[in-house]
């Protein structure tokens, strides 16, 4: 009896492990830079996402808020609070929460950057990107301002950005105040962050100068650019590798969008959410795959057509798909706005829209720097305070992102 119990457990370990092994396995390009750290930074937040299910089955929260809880918990804190060279506060920035890295080696009418966490507009905070935005001041002996906007989907667009703005408005019209010179001050974002970052610089540019100072600089750092075309080149690459796979970033994209029917998914990516004639559109001209650098064009890239798509859903989300300060990508004038640094990771599914982004800044005349980091993949530059758990090439990137602020700003 205690044999067959044994052996049922036994098989019942196995199927168990081999089902976790098959929910928790993502497939990595042979490229990929510190495989094993990728892979379990992949498995770390598969897990924590089979777990914000269990949390948020027995507790009031729902699964993202218990998801958010989790990696916040990951992510705690440490090592930037502790750091005497750097004074960390939080305020409050015209009704937007924020915290501040402070420098004490900064000059007292310091430049400074309004800083936007990623996350897809949904998880992450201002403290699971303490160690990132705690390096960039202590590396540009710069004032860095991380803003808490609110998240979806709780809080769909334009309440995110409208906090970004407000916030980066804020520094701009009231920079003594806090040891700030107005007249130095970029915004930055990683992500649905840099999403942010570009659609304020591009808000912003179109004031009166006279009225606002304009923002010196962007950095973007591997930025959500458009929702309007989920088979580009990258898409179809890296859409099932890597730590963001194409049917998160939709999903994300559709909380962002204040979208909650789930069977929309399928529609978004399989790119038929759009219609016949806005796939035709100028909008849909600025992701066509022969304006990317002649590198990153692909003699087997295999376009979809334009001749489908669920035109219900395509004319009541085309306002939204065409916004340039929801998609940046979709403005159709890019003249005005800000120098840009911008960081594209090869294993990325947003690649080939950060790379045709970059791609009309310099041909509308803005001065871009791309930095490019083909063995890298989309989050890269996450930091926590065990630094044995982050990539090299993230916090060489931080660095340099730091580094070019000290610079340019």
């Amino acid at each position: 009896m205690w044999l067959c119990n044994t052996s049922v457990c036994l098989i019942a370990g196995g199927v168990i492990t081999l089902a976790f092994a098959y929910y928790f396995y993502t497939p990595l390009p042979e490229f990929a830079a510190e495989p094993w750290l990728l892979r379990s930074y992949i498995f770390a937040f598969n897990t924590a996402n089979y777990a914000s299910v269990i949390l948020s089955s027995v507790t009031s929260m729902t699964q993202v808020e218990a998801l958010r809880f989790i990696l916040d918990l990951a992510y705690y804190d440490a090592g930037s609070q502790n750091d005497p060279d750097v004074q960390v506060s939080t305020d409050n920035f015209d009704g937007v929460p924020v915290k501040i890295f402070r420098p004490k080696a900064a000059r007292s009418s310091s430049p400074a950057v309004v800083y936007f966490h990623g996350g897809g507009w949904m998880i992450l905070s201002t403290d699971t990107y303490s160690e990132v935005t705690h390096l960039i001041a202590k590396t540009s002996n710069t004032i860095i301002v991380s803003v808490e906007y609110k998240l979806a989907p709780e809080h769909p667009y334009p309440r995110p950005f409208d906090d970004c703005l407000r916030a980066t408005a804020h520094v701009l019209h009231n920079g003594e105040k806090y040891g700030i010179n107005p007249k130095r001050v970029a915004v930055a974002g990683d992500s649905a962050g840099g999403n942010l970052a570009a659609a304020v610089a591009l808000r912003l540019s179109q004031e009166d100068p006279d009225q606002t100072p304009p923002v010196k600089l962007q950095v973007l750092i591997y930025p959500v650019m458009q929702a309007l075309d989920f088979n580009t080149y990258s898409y179809q690459t890296y859409s099932k590798t890597g730590i963001l796979p194409m049917k998160l970033m939709v999903k994300m994209w559709m909380n962002y969008l204040g979208l909650s029917d789930a069977a929309l998914i399928s529609e978004f990516a399989a790119n038929n959410h759009t219609s016949p004639l806005l796939k035709k559109s100028e909008y849909a001209s600025y992701l066509k795959h022969e304006n990317l650098p002649k590198e990153f064009q692909r003699t087997d890239f295999k376009p979809l057509g334009d001749n489908f798509g669920n035109q219900a859903l395509s004319d009541r989300i085309e306002a939204a798909l065409t916004d340039p300060f929801i998609s940046p990508l979709m403005a159709p004038d890019l003249s005005k706005v800000p120098p840009a640094y911008i960081v594209v990771a090869e294993n990325d599914v947003l690649r080939d829209e950060i790379l045709l982004y970059a791609e009309r800044l310099r041909k509308a005349g803005v001065p871009t720097e791309l930095k490019y980091y083909r063995r890298m993949h989309h989050g890269f530059i996450m930091l926590g305070s065990a630094n044995a758990l982050n990539f090299q090439e993230g916090i060489e990137a931080v660095t340099a992102i730091g580094e070019y602020v000290k610079k340019n700003l």
